[in-house]
């Protein structure tokens, strides 16, 4: 009897440990503590469990192996992964779900493979290219603090999310995320950053923009000419003092979203300057006119009021080019057509261009007016211009004083650039 109730008293005991062991859970293993100044100079770390370094130096290392192991880095110092010089991106080797943990210091890399959760300190990747990724599933990258300047994120795996809580994040290449989803705290304000990046910080530190507008209301310029149009911002030390800019005539003006205007052409148009921060608008206007101190090639008529315009001449400024002594007409089906052999050096006076190099300039245009404006053509030597890029032309109608002519005043231009450059 006495043997059995031994029995039922080891079972008891066994069974009340084996619910005491389950009801404790064993603790987790202490992380291993490394110090950065007891590692070799360019040495290759490969982590044997959970581990925390601690940043208690200035060190360049060759790389980090986590080997399926969590890595924390901590301290004020300075970590730097990956041979100088060109080549070999991978600095911080992942299988894909381990937890690289940003507490403080500064990391500085070409290439960091993993999960990783920045509190504070420095991540920063000068390099072009795949900065920071993960190309597993459920990758994650979480930025409560500190600050992250690199080209991309790369998370493209299945549930892989970015979350930005705080901090101050800049992102040089935007469309890297591609399809994954990023997660900006209501606490954090966002903007554009260069060509195709943008720029995370807390809103707290945000001097939000309350108008714009230009310098000048208007402005005068030259065809070709390259000119920034400045901007008034108010308060001056806004954050976000990104524009956008719209021309009202591309053809005349053309704007690019660093405010420069381009010249293209003769006339004039309204430019319009949108920021980011508040979507404030001003306007400007730009005019171009057309030279009046050039002498110009013109096409000349004698008006009646009662006939159709009668052709005189060809005159460039007050001379006229001549049928059979400085050139040549030909007249058939009321189309009229003028060679001018070396009208080069009626433009570019006192000239050095080789003789052969000078070509004849041909025109051709309806002998009835009212017509010309829609059948001309020039040419020079074999080559036609292209009218509105290589030169343009106005109708002067001064019918009261019995004139009517078509202008072309800046015809010199071509020449210019087709000598000078």
């Amino acid at each position: 009897m006495k043997k059995n109730i031994s029995k039922i008293t080891f079972f008891v005991l066994s069974l009340a440990m084996a619910l005491i062991i389950l009801k404790v859970p064993a603790e987790a293993a202490e992380p291993t503590r490394i110090n950065l100044s007891e590692l070799e100079d360019d040495q290759v770390l490969e982590l044997q469990e959970n581990t925390i370094l601690n940043l208690d130096t200035d060190k360049r290392l060759t790389k980090i192996s986590l080997t399926g192991h969590d890595l924390t880095i901590e301290g004020s110092g300075s970590l730097t992964l990956g041979l100088p010089g060109p080549g070999y991106w991978d600095n911080l080797v992942s299988n894909g779900t381990e937890t690289i943990t940003i507490n403080s210091g500064v990391l500085v890399a070409k290439q960091l493979e993993g999960n990783f959760i920045v509190n504070d300190g420095k991540i920063s990747i000068p390099e072009t290219g795949p900065s920071l990724y993960n190309y597993s599933d459920n990758g994650f990258f979480i930025m409560n603090g500190g600050e992250v300047d690199v080209d991309n994120l790369y998370y493209p795996g299945e549930n892989s999310e970015i979350t930005i809580n705080g901090g101050h994040l800049t992102l040089h290449y935007i469309h890297s995320l591609g399809e994954t989803k990023l997660n900006i705290s209501e606490n954090e304000y966002r903007m554009s950053y260069g060509l195709d990046g943008i720029k995370v910080l807390p809103k707290s530190e945000v001097t939000y923009l309350e108008g714009i507008s230009f310098a000048e209301p208007s402005y005068t310029l030259d065809r070709y000419d390259y000119k920034k149009l400045p901007i008034n911002f108010y308060p001056e030390s806004a954050t976000n003092k990104n524009l956008t800019y719209t021309s009202s005539d591309p053809s005349v003006v053309r704007m690019y979203d660093n405010g420069y205007a381009d010249i293209a052409n003769y006339g004039s148009a309204t430019i319009t300057a949108t920021s980011e921060d508040g979507d404030y608008t001003a306007t400007c206007e730009i005019i171009v006119p057309r030279p009046s101190d050039l002498p110009g090639l013109s096409l000349n008529y004698n008006v009646d009021g009662v006939n159709a315009p009668q052709f005189t001449a060809v005159k460039y400024g007050s001379l006229v080019f001549e049928d059979g002594q400085n050139s040549q007409y030909n007249f058939e089906n009321d189309v009229i057509t003028v060679t001018i052999p070396n009208f080069v050096d009626y433009v570019l006076t006192d000239n050095n261009i080789a003789p052969e190099d000078k070509k004849e300039l041909t025109i051709q245009f309806c002998e009835d007016a009212t017509k010309s404006n829609h059948h001309i053509k020039l040419m020079y030597g074999d080559t036609t211009l292209t009218a509105g890029e290589d030169y343009f032309y106005d109708i002067d109608d001064n019918s009261e004083n019995g004139i009517l002519s078509v202008v072309f005043p800046e015809l010199e231009y071509y020449f210019e650039n087709l000598y000078n450059n």
